[in-house]
C-alpha cells in the first residue's frame, strides 16, 4: 500500500465546499456482460416470455435492459412485493400521527375479538407474528368490500397467540388496510395514491393487479410498472426523500428495516432459510451487528425489487413466473451484481483506455463513508511497476479529453496529484482515509499512468476512468 500525504484529508474536506460541477452525463463504466448472459439464459427457458432489469445508484440508472417479449414498461401483478408498498403506506400513517406500529387491533375493532386476537398490534401484524394463519378466504373474494373481507377475518379465531410464531402470508396485513381506512377516513386506494404515489409522480400503482375489486389485498393484489417500483426504492435508499420532496421520515426508514419478528418461531416462510422480516420486507443480508445490507419482497410470480444498502442500489427484476422456479437466479444476478457495482458514495464514469495488461480499471475498496479510516481507491490493469497520479479534483467532466493519448475525466483546476507507482501486476492501492472528513464532500478522482517502453509508446498516459465519490 502505498504512503499518503497528511495533508491530503484537510483538502478533500476543502472540496466539500468547492466541488459544484457533477458528473450527470458522463457515461457509467460498469460492464454488465454477465447480467446480459444471466439474464439471455433466463428467457431462453419455455416458460418465460420475457424479463427486464432496472438497476439504479444514486440518482443514476445504472442498467435498464429487456429480454423476450418485454419492453420494461409493462404493468404487471407484483403479489407479494405489494408488501413492501404495503409498509411504506403504513409508516406513511405512522408519521401522520393516525396510528401507531404498537396500536393493538382491539384499540381499533374492540375488545370482543376472538382469544388473545385483540392483543395483536400492527407491528405484529406487519411483520407475519400476529398470530394469524397465512390465508383466509376472505382475502382472496374479489366480490367484497375490504371491510367485509376483515370482518370475516376478525371473527375466525387465529391459531396462534401474538408475538409467538411467524407465520407468513397476507392476512394479518389485510386487517392492516382496513385500519389504514378507519385511521385516514379515506379509502386505501385513494389514501395510497394520495399520501405516497402523487408526490412522486407514480401513475401505474393500485390494487387492481388481480382484477377489480374493493376488497384491497394490500399484501399481494398490487400492480405496477418497473420504474414506478424503482421510484419507491430510490426513495427508500435516500432515506425517505424524492428528490426535494420528504415522502417517509428518516425515523420511519430505520423502523422499516429493523428485525420486528422479536425472536418468533418460524412456522412457515418461503424462503430456505432463516432470514427474518421487519415491515413488509426480506432482511436478505445483515451485517455482524444486525444492521440491513440488503432487503427484498419478492412476488410469488417473480417480481423481485431490493435494495443493496452497500452499494445504495435500487434494483427491480420485472418477470411473470413463479418465483420458487428462479430464485437461484435472482440470487445469482444479485451477486453479479454486488461483484460489479461500486459500494455507496461512490460512482465509476468514463471510460480507461487500454494498456499491455487490459483496460486501466478503478475502484473503491468499501463504501464513502464520513470516518471511514480504511477508504482507499484502487487502479488495476495498468502497466506494471509504472509511476503516475491519482488525480483528486472538485470537478468531474461530462465527456472526455484526450490527454497525451489518455482520456480526461476530471478537472485539472483545482486538482491535487498523488504520486503512486504500480505493482508487478499493474495494481496500485491509495489510502484516502474519510476520518476527518465531513458529510457531504464531493470529488472526483482518476489515476494516470506513464506508459515504459515495455508496455507501450514512453511517454503516453494510460488512464482509468473516474470514480464520483460523495462522502456520506
Amino acid at each position: 500500500m502505498h504512503s499518503f500525504p497528511h495533508l491530503l484529508p484537510a483538502a478533500l474536506s476543502a472540496f466539500a465546499i468547492t466541488a459544484s460541477t457533477i458528473c450527470a452525463q458522463a457515461p457509467i463504466c460498469y460492464d454488465f456482460g454477465e447480467v446480459d448472459r444471466a439474464l439471455t439464459r433466463l428467457v431462453q427457458r419455455p416458460a418465460i416470455s420475457g424479463i427486464s432489469l432496472k438497476l439504479v445508484k444514486s440518482d443514476r440508472t445504472l442498467y435498464r435492459k429487456s429480454f423476450g417479449t418485454y419492453t420494461g414498461d409493462e404493468v404487471v401483478p407484483l403479489a407479494s412485493a405489494s408488501k413492501w408498498i404495503a409498509g411504506m403506506l403504513v409508516l406513511s400513517q405512522v408519521d401522520d400521527g393516525k396510528i401507531t406500529l404498537d396500536d393493538t387491533l382491539a384499540k381499533w375493532f374492540g375488545p370482543n375479538l376472538p382469544g388473545n386476537m385483540g392483543k395483536a398490534t400492527i407491528r405484529q401484524c406487519m411483520s407475519h407474528t400476529a398470530g394469524f394463519d397465512g390465508k383466509h378466504d376472505a382475502v382472496d373474494d374479489r366480490t367484497l368490500t375490504l371491510k367485509v373481507a376483515v370482518e370475516r377475518i376478525l371473527a375466525t379465531p387465529a391459531p396462534y397467540d401474538p408475538g409467538t410464531t411467524f407465520y407468513y402470508g397476507g392476512v394479518s396485513m389485510h386487517v392492516v388496510g382496513r385500519i389504514l381506512e378507519l385511521a385516514s377516513g379515506k379509502d386505501l386506494e385513494v389514501l395510497l395514491k394520495e399520501r405516497l404515489l402523487q408526490p412522486m409522480g407514480i401513475t401505474s400503482i393500485d390494487f387492481q393487479g388481480l382484477g377489480p375489486t374493493k376488497n384491497y389485498r394490500i399484501a399481494g393484489g398490487m400492480r405496477s410498472t418497473q420504474d414506478d417500483y424503482a421510484k419507491l426504492l430510490v426513495m427508500l435508499a435516500h432515506g425517505g426523500m424524492y428528490g426535494t420532496t420528504r415522502i417517509l421520515s428518516e425515523a420511519a426508514i430505520r423502523e422499516m428495516f429493523l428485525d420486528q419478528t422479536n425472536g418468533a418461531t418460524i412456522v412457515h416462510t418461503p424462503h430456505p432459510d432463516t432470514r427474518r422480516y421487519g415491515i413488509g420486507i426480506w432482511r436478505d443480508r445483515i451485517d455482524a451487528r444486525g444492521g440491513i445490507l440488503q432487503a427484498s419482497s419478492q412476488g410469488a410470480f417473480g417480481f423481485s425489487p431490493w435494495i443493496d444498502f452497500e452499494r445504495d442500489l435500487a434494483s427491480v427484476l420485472t418477470v411473470v413466473n413463479l418465483v420458487k422456479l428462479i430464485y437461484d437466479d435472482v440470487d445469482a444476478i444479485q451477486v453479479t451484481t454486488r461483484s460489479t457495482v461500486d459500494y455507496a458514495g461512490v460512482l465509476c464514469v468514463g471510460r480507461g483506455t487500454t494498456s499491455c495488461l487490459g483496460t486501466v480499471s478503478t475502484s473503491a475498496n468499501t463504501a464513502a463513508a464520513s470516518g471511514a479510516s480504511l477508504f482507499a481507491v484502487q487502479s488495476t490493469n495498468a502497466p506494471p511497476n509504472t509511476a503516475g497520479a491519482l488525480v483528486l479534483s472538485a470537478t468531474g467532466l461530462d465527456n472526455g479529453v484526450p490527454f497525451l493519448g489518455g482520456e480526461l475525466w476530471v478537472g485539472l483546476i483545482p486538482a491535487i496529484l498523488v504520486t503512486a507507482v504500480t505493482d508487478g501486476t499493474g495494481s496500485a492501492t491509495i489510502p484516502l482515509p474519510l476520518t476527518t472528513t465531513p458529510i457531504g464532500t464531493h470529488v472526483f478522482a482518476q489515476f494516470a499512468w506513464l506508459e515504459t517502453k515495455a508496455c507501450g509508446a514512453l511517454g503516453q498516459l494510460d488512464t482509468s476512468p473516474a470514480l464520483e465519490i460523495r462522502v456520506r
